[in-house]
């Protein structure tokens, strides 16, 4: 059991703006007169409120360009776990330098869990996604082809212990989450509200990270979602 396990919020951001997932793909933001919610600020009352912010960096997802500017005035307040898409160590390392707290290194971006080792010789301030938000055949992890506890089990010896469960879009995997728990921390992550705090506690977690700003459940206003898609040329 995980008596401290709680659940911290996570906020998309792209080109300097706040986002959140929608139906047909991210959407911003916006605050309660109906402008685009300011990051900082955003950045700043949600470490307020949780402790912890969780960073879904799409530029250095999408384009191999994270918003270090951005990462680094949204960390002076608390603590920045931020996935920005890291594919190498010294990625991870400039992740760290511009102020997070942990780099996030998923299962997606890597080739091989080995990458997660020679981050780790670099900086221990490392934490691993086992992203299963793609089907594939047996339940396996779509990018390295691994059951999740076996994943885990490998990042896992190759020094990190903290794990982000990404589950898929159609739902939790309680019980293969439970299995990857039962190693060391794990966090739940993708479909997961607030209210599930009692579930991943009993499936022995750490604690979840949900979207901010997709509904009652996250503590969120959802009047203040816009929900048109996000373009790149908004403003």
């Amino acid at each position: 059991m995980q008596p401290s396990a709680r659940m911290i919020p996570a906020v998309m951001i792209q080109r300097g703006r706040a986002l959140t997932p929608g139906p047909d793909g991210p959407v911003l933001l916006k605050d309660d007169v109906g402008r685009p919610a300011d990051v900082l600020d955003l950045a700043d009352r949600l470490i307020a409120e949780h402790g912890r912010l969780y960073v879904i960096d799409l530029d250095g997802i999408d384009r191999d360009s994270p918003q270090l500017d951005y990462l680094q005035e949204m960390s002076r307040d608390g603590e920045l776990w931020v996935d920005a898409g890291v594919r190498t160590a010294d990625q991870a390392i400039d992740i760290l330098v511009a102020g997070a707290s942990r780099a996030v290194l998923s299962s997606s971006a890597l080739d091989a869990p080995e990458e997660v080792g020679r981050a780790w010789a670099l900086s221990q301030d490392i934490v691993v996604e086992l992203d299963a938000s793609e089907a594939a055949p047996g339940g396996l992890l779509a990018h390295w082809g691994l059951s999740p506890e076996g994943a885990a089990q490998r990042v896992r010896s190759l020094g990190p212990s903290e794990i982000v469960f990404r589950f898929p879009s159609e739902g939790p995997l309680w019980e293969a989450f439970s299995r990857v728990a039962a190693g060391g921390p794990t966090w739940a992550a993708g479909p997961v509200h607030p209210n599930d705090l009692a579930r991943v506690v009993s499936a022995r977690g750490a604690g979840g990270i949900f979207s901010y700003g997709t509904g009652p459940e996250s503590g969120a206003l959802p009047a203040t979602v816009d929900r048109s898609r996000a373009r790149d040329d908004e403003n």
